[in-house]
C-alpha cells in the first residue's frame, strides 16, 4: 500500500470562489483536472508532503500551519494504479497566488467553482468535504473560513433556530426526491450522504461526486432549500445521530419517505435520535395508513412531544433509486 496526499486549495468567495487545479500530464486520467498532490516519501509527514507536492506541481508555496486536515481516503480501487491511501488537506488563500505548471502537471491554474465540471480520481468527493467547512451551522465549520461564502448555486443555511434536514444516498437523484423537497418546509437542508448500513464499496462508485452534486443543485434550482455538500462522497457510513446534535440549531427536524419512517426505530442509536427530534415530515411512498399510524404511536411512545406531519400524495412516489440503478 502506497501513501499519497492531495491539496485542496481555495481562494475568493461566493461566485468568485476558485479552486487550484492541475491538468494531469500522465495516466491515469490524462488531461483531466485534478488536485495537486503526490506520493509521500518514506519518513515524511503527510502535511509536509502535501505542501511539498503542491509547490513542486504548481509553484504555490503555503504554510503547513494553514492546512486543514480532511478525511483519509482509502477505498479499494480509488486509484487505478493500485492500493493508494491519500491524506488530503485543505488550504485557503486570501489572494490568488500565481500558479505555474511544473513536475507532473501539464497545466496549473485557478478555476471558478461555477465553471468546474469534474475532477479526476475521488477528488470531487474531497472538494465536497472541504466545502462543508464553510457551513457555520454544521460541526465541520472552520474558523479560518469565517465570513466567506459558497457560490450562489449552493447557498449556506445560516438560520440557527430549527434545522430541517432531508438526507439520503440519492444514487441516483430522481423526481421522487425532488417531490420530497417540494413537500418539505422552506429552508430544508438537503444532505447527500453515505448509507450507514451499506459497505464502503456499496456507498461509493466510480462517479465524480462534484459532478453529481452539481446535478442535484441543478435539479433543485430556484427552490428555497440549501444543499450541504460536506458528507457527499464520504467513504464511511455516517449515522444521522453522529452529527445532528452537533449542528448549530436549537431544534431538529427530519424529512423522509414513509418507508424510512417505518424503519426509524431501527436506525443507528434510534432511541437517542428520536428523543432529540422536534418534528418528522413524512412524504408518501406507498405505505398503508394503518402501518403509518402504528409507527407514529410507536415513535411517540419514545418521544411524546415529537410531531409527525404527513405530506401530500405525489405522482413520483413509486420511483426507487435501487430500481433505477438496476434498469
Amino acid at each position: 500500500m502506497k501513501k499519497a496526499t492531495d491539496a485542496l486549495v481555495l481562494t475568493g468567495s461566493g461566485n468568485d470562489l476558485k479552486l487550484l487545479v492541475i491538468k494531469r500530464k500522465n495516466p491515469p486520467f490524462l488531461d483531466l483536472f485534478a488536485l495537486p498532490g503526490g506520493f509521500i516519501d518514506a519518513g515524511e509527514q503527510a502535511l509536509a508532503a502535501c505542501v511539498r507536492e503542491l509547490a513542486e506541481e504548481t509553484g504555490v508555496q503555503l504554510r503547513e500551519a494553514d492546512g486543514i486536515e480532511l478525511s483519509v481516503r482509502k477505498r479499494r480501487g480509488r486509484d487505478p494504479r493500485g492500493d493508494v491511501r491519500s491524506y488530503p488537506f485543505m488550504f485557503y488563500c486570501s489572494q490568488e497566488l500565481q500558479a505555474c505548471a511544473q513536475d507532473d502537471a501539464l497545466e496549473a491554474k485557478w478555476v471558478l467553482l461555477t465553471e468546474l465540471k469534474e475532477l479526476a480520481f475521488d477528488h470531487g468527493a474531497i472538494l465536497c468535504e472541504g466545502l462543508g467547512h464553510f457551513w457555520k451551522t454544521m460541526p465541520s465549520f472552520s474558523d479560518a473560513l469565517e465570513g466567506l461564502r459558497l457560490p450562489d448555486f449552493m447557498p449556506v443555511c445560516e438560520d440557527s433556530n430549527i434545522g430541517v434536514f432531508y438526507g439520503g444516498s440519492f444514487n441516483p437523484w430522481h423526481a421522487g426526491h425532488t417531490a420530497c423537497v417540494d413537500n418539505a418546509p422552506k429552508n430544508t437542508i438537503v444532505v447527500p450522504d453515505s448509507n450507514p448500513w451499506k459497505s464502503m464499496d456499496e456507498n461509493i462508485d466510480r462517479k465524480c461526486f462534484w459532478r453529481s452534486l452539481l446535478e442535484i443543485c441543478q435539479q433543485l434550482a430556484g427552490r428555497d432549500i440549501t444543499i450541504f455538500p460536506g458528507f457527499w462522497g464520504a467513504e464511511q457510513g455516517n449515522p444521522t445521530i453522529s452529527w445532528l446534535s452537533q449542528t448549530n440549531f436549537k431544534q431538529y427536524a427530519l424529512v423522509m419517505g414513509d418507508d424510512a419512517f417505518l424503519s426509524l426505530h431501527q436506525w443507528f442509536a434510534a432511541e437517542k435520535l428520536i428523543k432529540i427530534l422536534h418534528k418528522v415530515y413524512i412524504i408518501p411512498r406507498g405505505a398503508s395508513a394503518a402501518a403509518l399510524l402504528a409507527q407514529k404511536k410507536k415513535i411517540q411512545g419514545i418521544n411524546g412531544d415529537l410531531v409527525c406531519s404527513f405530506g401530500k400524495e405525489h405522482k413520483f412516489q413509486e420511483l426507487s433509486s435501487s430500481n433505477l440503478r438496476e434498469s
